[in-house]
């Protein structure tokens, strides 16, 4: 034991050399040997290759004796320290059977404590499975003021993402309220939008004023199913999709708020013309660009200012002014990007006097 102390004093340089000294261990010396790293600086202070020995002790104890293991874990005062080892152990066990791992957590978990390192090879692995075991392992994160934190999965070609948000939704209508799951994948949606692109989009809007939408994670948003369609598409698919949902949805309020943000993901001069060319067959285009635009203020920076400026440039000098003044007869809560707009205008030959006057500035 002291050898594996004085090796792991060295420096992450030493780590083989640590773990060969982990097998010369006894299983006698593996709970001395835990207790002695993990009360260091305590689990949370450790580096990887203390986390690492704690992992590699932990599960070859588990395998050797895996009662005695548990006892000693169960007999932890503190909860967060309990999961890790119980973390560990569940990481290791889903190489080779994560089904297996999943029910072990689902019987060993410690719903109160805070995730320390929760094992994300249970999500990617799961999601090879089916969907339902996805959902149970991400279920196990549920806390109340949880994180909100996310991870990627590598989903199989033939995933069930329908029968995955199903699986989702139910969960989300159980959960309490104050209730959130801290791991979920965030490339969900956006994965589903490049499978099945009209599908994904019905479904997040269809649940946009659910009670238990709120439920799941912020991820779950329209934004990032425009997102993952607008990868995955050309510019003329993309915008020919974006003109087609503003015609379908046009009676809903949140339609034109949706277009912003979906031409925002694709912003490039093709999208753009695509999406113009479509949506202005029996709208003229100047009404199209000023209903879109009266959209944007709320959003500044990156493809936001770009998209806004190019749609503001579309329009005639004439129709430029008619929408500013528009625009502050609306009122908005983000004068920034109405005001850089509105300065665009000098570019056209109008005066500075002029533009203060339009924008009531001294």
């Amino acid at each position: 034991m002291q050898r594996l102390r004085s090796i792991l004093a060295s420096g992450e340089e030493s780590y083989p050399d640590a773990v060969k000294a982990v097998d010369e261990l006894s299983r006698e010396d593996i709970p001395t040997a835990l207790d002695s790293i993990s009360s260091t600086a305590g689990i949370r202070g450790l580096q990887w290759p203390e986390k690492n020995i704690l992992n590699k002790l932990v599960n070859r104890w588990y395998e050797e004796d895996s009662e005695a293991a548990l006892a000693w874990i169960q007999s932890l005062d503190h909860p967060g320290n309990r999961q890790f080892f119980l973390e560990q152990i569940a990481s290791s066990m889903a190489i080779a059977d994560v089904s297996k791992a999943v029910e072990f957590m689902e019987t060993h978990f410690d719903a109160s404590s805070s995730p320390v390192d929760f094992p994300n090879n249970l999500f990617d692995l799961a999601a090879k499975v089916n969907p339902d075991l996805l959902v149970r392992a991400c279920a196990l994160s549920i806390r109340k003021g949880s994180s909100g934190s996310a991870m990627l999965v590598q989903f199989p070609i033939d995933f069930d993402f329908a029968g995955c948000l199903g699986g989702f939704e139910d969960l989300a209508k159980r959960m309490q309220p104050g209730e959130s799951i801290s791991n979920m994948p965030s490339n969900l949606l956006s994965s589903w939008a490049k499978a099945d692109p009209q599908a994904a989009y019905e479904w997040t809007t269809s649940i946009r004023k659910e009670e238990w939408a709120s439920r799941l994670p912020f991820h779950f948003g329209v934004n990032d199913f425009f997102e993952g369609y607008a990868e995955a598409s050309s510019p003329e698919t993309y915008g020919n999709f974006v003109a087609e949902v503003l015609e379908i949805h046009q009676a809903d309020p949140e339609t034109l708020t949706d277009s912003w943000y979906a031409l925002a993901a694709k912003s490039d001069t093709a999208t753009i013309d695509s999406f113009l060319n479509a949506a202005s067959r029996e709208v003229p285009e100047a009404s199209v660009i000023k209903s879109i635009l009266s959209k944007s203020f709320a959003c500044s920076g990156g493809s936001y200012d770009s998209l806004r400026s190019e749609l503001f440039s579309r329009l005639s000098p004439e129709v430029r002014m008619e929408f500013l003044q528009e625009s502050i007869a609306l009122g908005n809560d983000n004068p920034g990007p109405f005001n850089d707009l509105a300065r665009s205008m000098i570019s056209l030959g109008y005066s500075e006097e002029e533009l203060k006057s339009l924008l009531k500035q001294p």
